[in-house]
């Protein structure tokens, strides 16, 4: 259930969606064309530092 000033965004995937607040900061394509940038191998580690709202991970 959404709070008042909160909206489910959906991009990029199908099976993704975000609730954001127009209050705070909110991810945009930006983040949408740098989780398509990265290239993560099987049984790497990966670090998501100061990465916003963590858009970038989930994608």
């Amino acid at each position: 259930m959404l709070k008042m000033g909160e909206r489910v965004d959906q991009l990029y995937s199908q099976s993704v969606k975000i609730i954001q607040s127009a209050q705070v900061f909110s991810f945009s394509l930006d983040a949408v064309l740098l989780a398509d940038f990265a290239m993560v191998h099987r049984r790497s580690k990966v670090v998501d530092l100061c990465a916003g709202n963590g858009a970038v991970g989930l994608f």
